[in-house]
């Protein structure tokens, strides 16, 4: 096929997509209002703000077995809160055999841009062995900690689940670089961010949202919460996560 043609083609795909899109907005003629001719097809256009807080404590409990064992107590805490830099919009779109709304916001894959403020402490508590060993001996230069308060900007991302009706999910960008050097963490610490309330066997957590609340055009404003805590232990390390987040809504007049 030559080039001409698939130029040709790819143009015309691009304007029946194109066109598809643009009927779906005519169609949802008012606010959540069902298109006419299309299966309980709803659509609705709103400014969203997102801002939560999450809270990390940790402990190790490794105790020394023998005269040349170390022992460790450390443990630490952090505290992450964040927040949209400014409003943003997104579009949510509905099929009435659909489990859950598609939300698309403009945004990039990363998600929505949000300012994270982090908090991170560690007190180590290292008892060194007892005695000088054929395996411990020597010992360790000192550690430079370099914990305290940061501030990133971040991305989070909102949807709904693919397996819980009503669920809505939040999800922080877990490839964010990382802004300590020498500061440990147990558990889930900036950039990961809750979001199961157990880990095995998985748990997510989830706000509840139903699609009669978006789509209701006598709504205006509205806010769900996300809330939750995990507690686990991993090997001699135990912690404990509390997250709290909320997602509002306003309509869009006309919209």
């Amino acid at each position: 096929m030559s080039t001409n043609n698939v130029t040709k083609l790819a143009g015309l795909y691009l304007a029946a997509v194109t066109a598809i899109v643009a009927m779906f907005a005519a169609l949802a003629t008012g606010a959540g209002a069902a298109a006419p001719g299309i299966d309980g097809f709803q659509m609705a256009k709103f400014k969203v703000e997102i801002e939560g807080r999450a809270y990390t404590s940790w402990h190790n409990e490794l105790e020394a077995e023998t005269d040349c064992d170390t022992s460790d107590h450390s443990s630490g805490t952090e505290l992450l809160t964040f927040a949209t830099k400014k409003p943003f919009v997104i579009t949510a779109t509905h099929f009435s055999d659909e489990l859950n709304p598609s939300i698309f916001s403009g945004h990039s894959t990363l998600g929505v841009p949000v300012t994270a403020h982090v908090k991170r402490n560690y007190s180590p508590a290292v008892t060194p062995p007892a005695r000088t060993c054929e395996d411990n001996g020597g010992g360790a230069e000192p550690v430079r900690y370099d914990c305290g308060s940061r501030t990133r900007n971040w991305h989070v991302e909102v949807e709904f689940s693919d397996e819980k009706r009503n669920g809505l999910q939040l999800h922080g960008e877990t490839t964010a670089k990382r802004p300590y050097e020498d500061c440990p963490i147990g558990g889930f610490g900036y950039p990961e961010l809750l979001d199961v309330t157990n880990m095995s066997p998985e748990k997510p957590l989830y706000a509840d949202l139903s699609p009669d609340d978006i789509f209701d055009p006598k709504l205006e404003k509205w806010i769900t919460i996300g809330d939750g805590t995990c507690e686990d232990t991993l090997g001699t390390m135990a912690f404990r996560t509390h997250v709290h987040w909320t997602v509002s809504f306003t309509r869009l007049k006309g919209k």
